[in-house]
């Protein structure tokens, strides 16, 4: 029999895309799978479709539980997972059919510890169409793994990805946040030994204007962020200084994302403002000092002497 695939769907008030979602899921291609829906004590119909999908279907597993937030929910699916390969999905986005199938294939054949494929973030069913489907492969090995993570050859999201699960079984999301994703990924890229990148679009991410993702600035949001940012750099000072002038350049990027999102909030978001510039130059004078200079170097400068000109012109089209 083939090895079985643990697929961990969230579910929190999700009523009008889950349908969607499961119909995904159930109609895979690769059948050795199990999909563990973690009802996360949603308040409108998703607890009843919970329930009926798991009549539907005895590869569906439904669990409910108080809320506890969107890494709580992936925790307690890690917990009850019997795969050996695990995957995440969320209870708004669906996938190709072939996704796990195409997934597995990469990740098994390359010997690989995680495999990513695309993804192709839409609004609607018609808006779809993969333009990337050549199954093309790059595989990296050792500390390339985290290195390629690290210059965006690969996407933060836990989603559109299958891990072995050795990799992601022991290291948990932090509960109680924002951008849960940029606290867990470098971590399990950073044990990975190998991980392969499949050109494949098989991954739909639904834009909702009412989600996380789309929701005005907040203390907490903003908060969140920056100190997931500050953690990832002293993992990185620590475990692969040979890497850090590429880890503080995308500090510096997220530092000045996030003084440009505060901009746009209220008052009470200008605290954070003055922590992001202050921590901005401690991390802009130790990118100086690794002496790799790159075409990037005059909007560092700018921002730290006027910042709020500087994102009122890089950020003017938002």
């Amino acid at each position: 029999m083939k090895e079985l695939v643990s697929i961990i769907v969230p579910v929190y008030n999700v009523e009008q895309y889950l349908d969607r979602c499961l119909k995904s899921l159930v109609g895979q291609t690769y059948q050795n799978i199990e999909i563990l829906l973690v009802d996360d004590g949603s308040r409108d119909s998703s607890r009843e479709l919970c329930d009926i999908w798991g009549t539907k279907d005895n590869r569906i597993k439904v669990f409910h539980k108080e809320n506890g937030g969107l890494s709580d929910a992936r925790n307690y699916g890690l917990r009850r997972a019997d795969g050996d390969f695990i995957c995440f999905v969320d209870s708004d986005d669906w996938c190709d059919s072939k996704y796990i199938e195409v997934m597995h294939s990469a990740l098994t054949e390359t010997g690989s510890d995680i495999v990513e494929c695309d993804y192709v973030c839409v609004d609607s069913e018609k808006t779809a169409v993969s333009e990337k489907n050549d199954g093309a492969r790059a595989v990296f090995q050792g500390r390339d793994c985290f290195y390629r993570f690290l210059t965006n050859v690969f996407f933060v999201s836990v989603c559109n990805k299958l891990y072995r699960k050795e990799m992601v079984a022991d290291t948990r999301f932090k509960p109680g946040i924002y951008h849960e994703d940029e606290y867990w990924t470098y971590k399990i890229f950073s044990k990975a030994q190998k991980v392969c990148r499949i050109s494949y679009t098989g991954y739909f991410y639904y834009q909702r204007q009412n989600s996380i993702m789309h929701s005005k600035p907040s203390l907490k949001k903003i908060t969140d962020a920056f100190t997931a940012g500050k953690e990832r750099i002293d993992f990185i000072e620590d475990r692969y200084p040979e890497y850090a002038a590429v880890g503080y350049t995308a500090m510096m990027y997220t530092c000045m994302y996030l003084f440009n999102k505060a901009e746009h909030g209220d008052a009470s978001l200008r605290g954070i403002q003055k922590e992001l510039v202050s921590y901005f130059r401690v991390i802009l004078s130790k990118y100086l000092k690794k002496r790799q200079y790159k075409k990037e170097m005059w909007r560092f400068l700018a921002f730290r002497l006027c910042p709020k000109w500087y994102c009122g012109y890089e950020f003017s089209t938002e």
